[in-house]
């Protein structure tokens, strides 16, 4: 029988083999470029967020989460603050409505001198986000004995944020370059404002986790939050650009 340390690491590798599957294969998209003229598009891409830097990942909002009880936890939502920069992709990003709420679910308590505690933010991988699948994978009543509180955050496109209604594939991440740039700033968007409600409730440190595409996200989130009490990548995603090379979908270092 496997070891749970295992067991997660086959889960983890599992879940990063079916992301990265999903930017090589995608969505049907109405382009489908190759060879030079994929590199040209990435290029152009590159250029019209560079003249955007200063916007790329605003300031975080202030939130104030509906909060409904579930048991010991309690499951938070509110509108999602995220803007795009680029305009050809909002009609479809907006159509999808459960993508517009925020989700978390949040395991609090007082510690034993009626403080707040610390707080570990977990960020699931492809595919995943079902709370009662994401409460079984990481330690949380370890970590609660520990003395963190927990939180457990939904990607975009998502356990309750995902499209409804369909079998297919979500459409994040995928072969759309201006799709996954986007859905990653809201991502980090939205994972930043519930940062700073965490801290305004007064948690004294809050730190992510994440397994593969959550890993990224995470990672991704750490650059542009300097007050991170911590940062644990669990077998991320490393480099969707990298991938792309490897498997010849970009001709960068081809004769």
């Amino acid at each position: 029988m496997l070891s749970s340390r295992r067991a997660l690491g086959f889960l983890a590798s599992a879940v990063d083999r079916m992301a990265t599957a999903a930017v090589r294969m995608g969505r049907t998209t109405p382009w489908s470029p190759e060879g030079d003229d994929l590199l040209s598009l990435y290029e152009s891409i590159a250029g019209f967020y560079e003249a955007r830097e200063a916007s790329f990942f605003p300031e975080p909002a202030p939130i104030e989460p509906w909060a409904v009880r579930r048991g010991d936890a309690t499951d938070l939502s509110w509108p999602s603050h995220h803007e795009l920069l680029d305009r050809a992709v909002a009609a479809e990003l907006s159509s999808y409505v459960a993508n517009t709420a925020c989700q978390v679910r949040l395991r609090s308590r007082l510690d034993e001198q009626g403080r707040r505690r610390p707080v570990a933010v977990f960020i699931h991988g492809y595919l995943a986000g079902t709370y009662a699948v994401e409460e079984r994978i990481w330690p949380l009543e370890r970590l609660d004995r520990l003395g963190f509180d927990t939180a457990l955050f939904t990607l975009p496109f998502h356990g309750l944020r995902a499209v409804t209604g369909t079998r297919s594939s979500p459409p994040f991440p995928g072969r759309d370059p201006a799709i996954n740039i986007e859905t990653f700033r809201q991502a980090v968007c939205d994972l930043r404002d519930f940062l700073g409600w965490l801290r305004r409730e007064g948690h004294p440190a809050v730190g992510l986790v994440g397994m593969s595409l959550g890993g990224y996200t995470a990672a991704l989130t750490a650059t542009v939050d300097p007050d991170l009490a911590f940062l644990v990548p669990v077998i991320p995603l490393a480099c969707l650009v990298d991938f792309a090379v490897e498997q010849g979908h970009l001709p960068i270092g081809s004769p």
